[in-house]
């Protein structure tokens, strides 16, 4: 693996929060959980159920995407992000997710198109334009990439 494409998979896979708080199942807690595989078993308990609403089947696949990433397994977190964008389209930080693990598996084609429908859901999405430019930078289009690194800068300058 080159040290540019060691350098995507740092980049974190991102999570997000509505930043409400409610009373959480077991399971709720178990699916945001740290550890990887205590998170797959929750969410997939409440994928499972049948009895949720579509926000939570969302957050579900999300955070197991998520689970998924951490351990590696990119086909599995791809999968589930596919579903949460299936159940919530306006979800840039999964859509920008599953570039990401595109971009690591070597997919930069598809990588940017997600980085692109990302930054079309959130206009201010930072660390869809930093990963853009690092997936044009490995197709050598380093114009594209100082681009949006710059445009990401001018987001987040942290």
């Amino acid at each position: 693996m080159s040290n540019k494409r060691a350098f995507l998979f740092v980049a974190t896979f991102v999570a997000a929060s509505s930043g409400a708080v409610t009373a959480q199942t077991p399971d709720q807690q178990r699916c945001s959980a740290s550890d990887p595989d205590l998170s797959i078993r929750g969410c997939t308990a409440i994928i499972q159920t049948g009895g949720e609403t579509v926000r939570n089947l969302a957050t579900a696949h999300f955070y197991r995407g998520l689970a998924y990433a951490a351990k590696g397994q990119l086909d599995h977190a791809i999968e589930d992000w596919n579903q949460t964008i299936q159940l919530d389209p306006s979800d840039a930080i999964a859509v920008g997710n599953r570039g990401l693990a595109y971009a690591n598996e070597g997919q930069l084609d598809h990588a940017i198109d997600d980085y692109n429908h990302a930054i079309d859901l959130k206009q201010d999405y930072a660390e869809a334009f930093s990963n853009r430019g690092m997936a044009h930078d490995l197709q050598g289009l380093s114009d594209l990439a100082i681009e949006d690194y710059n445009q990401a800068i001018r987001l987040n300058p942290n």
